[in-house]
């Protein structure tokens, strides 16, 4: 099982056998922004982070990266997808 974090434009990953850094840019891209090849993950980065966006402004006040809180929404609810389908 891979580890994941994300830092601005793009997220860092760690498994048993290699390690690195990836940049994706999902930081700044809008769902305009998107391909129709843009997998399930993009899409939902995209649209949960403007959803944390719009919660924020809220002021309810998030604690972490909302990025990195994105990230990890994403990447479970894509892996999960057969689950929400």
């Amino acid at each position: 099982m891979s580890e994941e974090w994300r830092t601005g434009s793009g997220y860092h990953w760690k498994s048993n056998e290699s390690s690195g850094y990836a940049v994706d840019n999902l930081d700044t891209k809008q769902l305009a922004d998107l391909g129709e090849g843009s997998d399930i993950f993009e899409r939902l980065f995209v649209l949960t982070r403007d959803a944390i966006d719009l919660y924020k402004g809220l002021d309810r006040k998030i604690e972490g990266d909302h990025l990195d809180i994105c990230h990890h929404i994403s990447r479970y609810l894509s892996q999960n997808r057969k689950k929400i389908q």
